[in-house]
């Protein structure tokens, strides 16, 4: 029997970009230049425009026209001031061709103000972006990353969030060979045996560790003791707490900051010696977040929840950012709560506070209305719970209290 014969014209995909610019000529020489483009055909009508032309880079082909002056035509990037379209391209080595691409006449387009750091650094985005493409940034990397810092890739420092990666780039050599070996020297298990778990806890939860600690260290705990300030005294620091009408007095040897940046700064304001440090967290971006932890009935997913979770990109215009299966990623739950899925849900990234202002009970329907569509989990949860993220932040998923008490979801604030 006749094999079938294909409908894809020899040498080329099934899908290929047809680009319409403004002088195809100027651009069909640039490609050459840039990516090492190979012309296969040009049809140009009588004044020199190009009709259709045919390129190749690689083993993809693309073809371009010159913008026509007719009804219908398809307009260049020129006429209309920017472009819909990204096209990536795979090469060996995106540094070299990134430079070849400039000398041939490409123009950096990538705000540098907001790539360049101190000493060189970048933003995640900007060096990344330019080495693995703007995709890989959004779907990858920026999930990443908001999960952690509840930040934006394009504001995030390079060196800062990635020091492993980022010293094993300054070779020269490419992030993905780097990440490689990174991974590579991993230290294997002792003895041969199974890799250690990615995630550990208490089984109480890390808010168990606190009262321990407290009661192992015979320590003096004051909590709801807001300290307004910290100044010098003869025996090492006096702290002054408490409201300013009915302020109380503490000294101590010594001082532990463990807050917001904005506060500590605050704090730090007029110590001698500590103006370099108060300036420096006064520059720190802090992001208000919320959490909200969900128990949903076994029978309620249509598929087991498998794995520790997912996490959103911001592209996707989500008011969650990322979601863990708290009783997958800590089995000693199931045994806590038997038949039940405990689901912890985080909302909002730098630059979404508002959505923050929501109603509690809004903000809890809207995180259970997002892992519906994600997931399709059935019916209300049988309860839900917020917590501040200033408290440990396993505590939420860990605790078998969450699914049998509701609470207001807190929020954490970058001024709190």
């Amino acid at each position: 029997m006749a094999k079938a014969k294909s409908p894809v014209p020899e040498g080329q995909h099934t899908l290929s970009p047809h680009l319409t610019v403004k002088g195809a000529p100027q651009a069909i020489e640039f490609y050459k230049k840039a990516f090492g483009a190979t012309e296969i055909h040009r049809s140009p009508d009588p004044s020199g425009l190009i009709m259709h032309a045919s390129l190749k880079v690689g083993d993809s082909m693309f073809f371009l026209n010159d913008e026509m002056p007719m009804p219908g035509g398809g307009k260049s990037p020129t006429s209309i001031g920017g472009t819909a379209v990204t096209i990536n391209l795979y090469v060996p080595d995106a540094d070299k061709t990134f430079k070849q691409a400039i000398s041939a006449g490409a123009r950096e387009t990538m705000d540098q103000k907001a790539g360049d750091q101190q000493d060189g650094d970048q933003a995640v985005s900007r060096y990344l972006g330019a080495r693995l493409g703007p995709e890989v940034v959004d779907r990858l990397v920026d999930p990443l990353l908001g999960g952690v810092y509840a930040g934006r890739s394009d504001q995030l420092s390079f060196e800062a969030t990635m020091p492993a990666l980022a010293a094993a780039t300054r070779d020269g050599q490419p992030v993905t060979a780097a990440a490689a070996r990174l991974l590579d020297s991993a230290p294997a298990p002792p003895g041969g045996g199974p890799p250690a778990p990615v995630f550990m806890s208490l089984p109480g939860g890390l808010a168990s560790l606190v009262p321990a600690v407290s009661a192992a260290s015979a320590a003096d705990v004051r909590t709801g003791a807001m300290v307004r300030a910290i100044e010098r005294s003869a025996r090492g620091w006096r702290l002054t707490a408490g409201s300013a009408h009915d302020p109380w007095f503490a000294e101590a040897d010594a001082v532990v900051l463990a807050l917001p940046a904005a506060p500590a700064g605050r704090l730090l304001a007029g110590l001698p010696g500590a103006a370099a440090a108060a300036a420096g967290l006064a520059e720190v971006t802090t992001a208000s977040m919320a959490i909200v932890t969900l128990a949903f009935p076994d029978t309620a997913f249509p598929v087991t929840p498998a794995g520790s979770g997912y996490l959103v990109p911001a592209v996707d215009g989500r008011a969650v950012k990322a979601v863990t299966f708290s009783t997958v990623k800590w089995p000693h739950l199931r045994a806590a709560a038997p038949g039940l899925q405990i689901i912890r849900c985080s909302v909002g990234r730098i630059g979404e506070e508002t959505l923050l202002h929501r109603d509690d009970a809004d903000l809890a329907e809207l995180a259970r209305a997002e892992l519906a569509e994600a997931t399709g989990v059935r019916g209300r949860p049988a309860a839900a719970r917020g917590s501040a993220p200033e408290a440990p932040r396993l505590a939420d998923s860990t605790c078998p209290r969450l699914i049998v008490t509701s609470a207001k979801i807190a929020r954490a604030s970058s001024n709190a």
